[in-house]
Order: structure tokens, then C-alpha cells, then sequence
């Protein structure tokens, strides 16, 4: 008995390890060349936990294949400390400049009513009003032509930071909706490019800060585009039977490959943008990918993760899902530091806000 049961993990942690080696590979590999390994990046916490439970269980059967799997967990410590943060505290420092910068995937205020509470949007803007973060990034903003979310009644709110930049992805007869950016601090240059192939666009402001210059990205990569029907059959796949609705997951897997397809040609693009950049950097925005993906590595490539700095926990963002995943980001250029990294817990929207302290760090320069 002993020995079967010793067989049986020894082969479980074979199969598992191999799928977290795809985890870690799918980082590396572009979804446009090889697009099915990105799932595994996708369920790469499951991938990690079940991984460790076997080792546990190795070492009480003191079998050698416990080398193999402490190894791989070894090797995978960058995906696991971007994913997973216990022991981190938020760092202080003695700095005059401390600028805080919030991103916020604001799910058009709930304009649609989909959430089925009154107000939900209203709240949220008070919620922004109370913190007065010094710069504020919103994926999904919406402005009507006239009414409650009109920008000049949104600019009245958020008084606390008069320069703004937007740009609308979709602009109707009644309201639009795209990306802004709002700042305490005077922006001297504003920029804004689309993606091929996408209504996705990113946009970026230069912002004086004292005598320096910060170049804010804001950023929103393509969605999976799944409706709440497909969500709801994600969220159901362990009670239901997948064969009996073939079709249908069929239809969510085919718009999943392209969504990852079309981000991993989009984080290209935002690579060679913050390469070129003559200011340090601050990336925000919606990835709508995890940290255990090509699009969020080629992304934060030459940049650091607030998250990483001073986060903890998993720092989930997005809590409309079976599980939750951390799909939005604050990345930083190395001449920055950052700390107090915090997910603020509110839910007037399908993401949660997330913000972070930043400072020019002189000793850091070149």
C-alpha cells in the first residue's frame, strides 16, 4: 500500500510539475506563437498550491521527488513573489516628495445599472474625493455630454486635481468612454496612441513635480470580451458538466486566445513606448493579465512592481470571477522608489482601486 500510494505522487508530482514549468515558460513565450500555454499562467496559484501540498507530502514518504518539485519552486521565485507577497511592510522614508498615484478600472461608473445598486458610481467618485490621491488613473472612464458624469461636474469633484488628459475610445451622442488621467501636479505634455487591430488606446501625461518630470502611461490592454453568461458558465465549471456545453466553452476559449494574442502584440508596443520615454516611468492600468503572463513581464521588463515592494497577500483586483486575479498594475521606473502599496476594499466597481507612494530616488540615478 505504501509503495502505490508513493507511485501514485511521485506521478502526481511529475504531472503537476511539468504544468508549473508551462506556467513559467508562458512568460517567456509569446501568445502569437504558442497561444495554449497562457491558460497555465492564468491558474498558476492552483498550479502553486497543489505543487506544495504534494511536496508536503513527499517528504513525509521521504521520496526523492520532493527534490524536484522544491526545485522547481526554486526556480519559479520571481513568478512567486510577483504573485504572492507575506512578509513584505510598507517602507518609510524621510523624502519631502512623496506623490500618491491611484489607478482605478471604474466599469463606466456603473452607468448601465448592471450591478442592480442605485448610486454605485456616485459613490465611487466620493470615494476618489475622500482619498485625493495626487494622481488618479481611470480605465473605463465615462463622461456624458451633459448630466451627472458631464466632465465638468467630475472636474468639480475631483477639484483636488485640476489637470487632466483624456481620450475616448468610443464616443456616442449621449456619453463617451476611454481613458483619463487627472493630477494635483501641472501636466506639460500630454500623448495618446491606439493599438492595431483593438479600440484598446493607452495614453500618457509628462507631469512636473517640483523641478522633475514623470511620464504617467495610463494603460488598458484588451479584454477576454466575455459576457456575464460565459462568466457565470466559467464560474459554474466545477458543478456543471463541460461536455454537456462543449459549445459554449469552446466559444470562451476561442475568445480568450485571441484576447491573449492581441495583448501580447500590445505589451510589445508598450515596451518599446517606455523604453523611449525620456522620463522616468509610471505604468497604470488594467492588463487584464495576471503577473504569471508574456504580457505583464514584457510590460514591467525594465520596470519594478509598487505591488512587489510593498504589497501583501495576492493583491487581487479583479473580483467578478470563480477566483480572484490581480489584473491591474502600478510599474515603476528603477529611479523611483514606491511604497504603502494598498488595494483599497470597496466594490463599486468589478475592480478594486489600487495606489501606491512614489519618489524620485536621487541616490538611484545614473
Amino acid at each position: 500500500m505504501r509503495r502505490l500510494l508513493k507511485w501514485i505522487l511521485n506521478i502526481l508530482a511529475l504531472v503537476f510539475g511539468l504544468l508549473l514549468a508551462g506556467a513559467y515558460i508562458s512568460r517567456v513565450i509569446s501568445p502569437g506563437d504558442f497561444w495554449p500555454i497562457s491558460f497555465l499562467g492564468l491558474i498558476f496559484p492552483f498550479l502553486l498550491i497543489i505543487n506544495i501540498i504534494i511536496l508536503i507530502l513527499l517528504i513525509i514518504i521521504r521520496s526523492k521527488f520532493s527534490l524536484l518539485v522544491i526545485g522547481l519552486l526554486v526556480i519559479g521565485w520571481n513568478p512567486i513573489r510577483e504573485s504572492f507577497q507575506v512578509l513584505n511592510k510598507n517602507r518609510s522614508t524621510d523624502t519631502s516628495t512623496i506623490v500618491r498615484v491611484m489607478s482605478y478600472n471604474v466599469q463606466v461608473f456603473d452607468y448601465f445599472q448592471r450591478s442592480g445598486r442605485e448610486n454605485r458610481g456616485k459613490m465611487l467618485l466620493d470615494f476618489v474625493a475622500k482619498e485625493k490621491p495626487d494622481i488618479i488613473c481611470f480605465q473605463e472612464f465615462l463622461s456624458q455630454n451633459r448630466g451627472d458624469y458631464d466632465i465638468e461636474s467630475i472636474g468639480e469633484q475631483l477639484s483636488f486635481a485640476p489637470f487632466k488628459h483624456t481620450k475616448y475610445s468610443y464616443e456616442g451622442r449621449t456619453y463617451k468612454v476611454g481613458l483619463a488621467i487627472f493630477s494635483r501636479y501641472p501636466i506639460v505634455n500630454t500623448g495618446v496612441d491606439h493599438f492595431p487591430v483593438s479600440e484598446r488606446r493607452y495614453i500618457y501625461a509628462d507631469v512636473r513635480i517640483n523641478e522633475d518630470t514623470v511620464r504617467i502611461f495610463n494603460i488598458h490592454l484588451e479584454s477576454n470580451r466575455l459576457n456575464q453568461k460565459q462568466i457565470n458558465l466559467i464560474d459554474s465549471l466545477i458543478s456543471s458538466k463541460p461536455k454537456d456545453k462543449k459549445n459554449e466553452y469552446l466559444g470562451i476559449v476561442k475568445n480568450m486566445k485571441s484576447a491573449y494574442i492581441e495583448r501580447a502584440r500590445q505589451a510589445d508596443q508598450i515596451n518599446k513606448e517606455v523604453a523611449s520615454s525620456p522620463h522616468p516611468v509610471i505604468a497604470a492600468g488594467d492588463f487584464n493579465d495576471t503577473p504569471v503572463s508574456y504580457s505583464y513581464r514584457r510590460i514591467s521588463s525594465d520596470l519594478q512592481d509598487a505591488f512587489v515592494s510593498s504589497g501583501r497577500g495576492m493583491g487581487a483586483t479583479y473580483h467578478e470571477f470563480m477566483f480572484p486575479l490581480r489584473i491591474d498594475f502600478l510599474l515603476h521606473h528603477p529611479e523611483l522608489s514606491s511604497s504603502a502599496f494598498v488595494r483599497h476594499e470597496i466594490d463599486f466597481s468589478d475592480h478594486r482601486p489600487i495606489e501606491a507612494s512614489f519618489w524620485l530616488d536621487t541616490s538611484k540615478r545614473k
